[in-house]
């Protein structure tokens, strides 16, 4: 996702997204939605892990689950709205507007973000040990509802766990 190699005459780092095509299973994706890659087979279409397959839960994505959002799977962003059954992209890592939430006041820029099973990124207090996937780019005022925000995203590493 990060290239530290000049390239082109660059400065700093060079951020690539990674987006991919998937299938949704078990239910509809609006743009922004963070989601799981079915790697635990949950859903009935979802019958193996071989990458490419149709059936497979490199393919197949779902609502978080807790286990998921622990580090438990990898995970994506929605780039576009994606309905049940149906095909579409994804990102894994780079810069994404993504869905956050924060019962407690205003998102800043550099504010670590977990995931959620709401299918947001998530800047309340985590737990000692959580990863956090995704790095606020922007101010985002009020959201105590879900709310839109670019964030830099890495669904698949992450960028590091919750210490006290």
């Amino acid at each position: 996702m990060i290239f530290t190699g000049k390239s082109n005459g660059q400065l700093g780092l060079i951020v690539i997204n990674e987006d991919t095509t998937i299938l949704m299973r078990g239910g509809n994706a609006g743009a922004g939605d963070v989601l799981q890659f079915d790697l635990a087979q949950t859903n009935v279409h979802v019958t193996n892990n071989v990458p490419g397959h149709e059936s497979s839960g490199y393919v197949n994505v779902i609502a978080p689950t807790a286990g998921g959002v622990a580090g438990g799977s990898i995970l994506c962003v929605a780039l576009a709205a994606i309905n049940e059954d149906e095909p579409g992209l994804v990102r894994l890592s780079g810069i994404v507007t993504a869905f956050t939430l924060d019962s407690s006041g205003n998102i800043v820029p550099g504010d670590k973000l977990v995931a959620a099973v709401t299918k947001d990124l998530d800047n309340d207090t985590p737990a000692i040990g959580e990863r956090f996937i995704a790095i606020c780019q922007v101010t985002v005022t009020g959201p105590s509802t879900r709310t839109l925000g670019t964030v830099l995203f890495d669904g698949i590493r992450g960028f590091g766990t919750y210490s006290a």
